[in-house]
C-alpha cells in the first residue's frame, strides 16, 4: 500500500492511509518512522463475488468493509461500481483447483465456495 502511494507520488499521505494496521499510534506518530511499515500488525482481508453480481470484502474482524456490485466486462475484466465511480480490474484464474484450495487454507471453506463461483460465473460469461 505504501509503495503505491510512493510510485503515485502520494507518499504525504501514507501516515492516515496505514492507520488501521498500527492501532495504538496516531497518524503524525506514523509519519515520524524511518520506515512506516516496521512493526506493523499483518491483517487478513478477503474479497467475494457473489452468482447475482454483487461484491464485497471482509476486514480481520470478517466484517463487511465493502459492499458494491461488479459486471464482467470479458473473460479477463471485472467493472466495480464505486461510490467514487467505476473501476476495472483485469484478472486471471490460473487453476481453479488450485484457486479453491488455496484460499481454502487461507481464508476457510466459504471463501473456497466463493471462489469457485467466481470461476463458474467466468465460464458462464465467456
Amino acid at each position: 500500500m505504501v509503495e503505491a502511494l510512493n510510485q503515485a507520488g502520494l507518499r504525504e499521505l501514507a501516515p492516515s492511509v496505514v492507520g488501521d494496521y498500527f492501532p495504538d499510534k496516531s497518524p503524525k506518530q506514523l509519519a515520524r518512522k524511518a520506515d512506516i511499515c516496521q512493526r506493523a500488525t499483518p491483517h487478513q482481508h478477503s474479497h467475494f463475488f457473489t452468482d447475482d453480481g454483487q461484491f464485497g470484502s471482509l476486514d480481520q474482524h470478517e466484517q463487511q468493509a465493502d459492499d458494491t456490485s461488479y459486471s464482467v466486462v470479458d473473460d479477463r475484466t471485472l467493472r466495480l461500481s464505486l461510490e467514487f465511480g467505476e473501476e476495472t480490474y483485469r484478472y486471471r484464474i490460473v487453476a481453479e483447483r488450485d484457486l479453491a484450495e488455496g484460499l481454502a487454507k487461507l481464508a476457510g471453506a466459504a471463501t473456497a465456495s466463493m471462489a469457485a463461483k467466481v470461476v463458474r460465473m467466468r465460464r458462464k460469461r465467456a
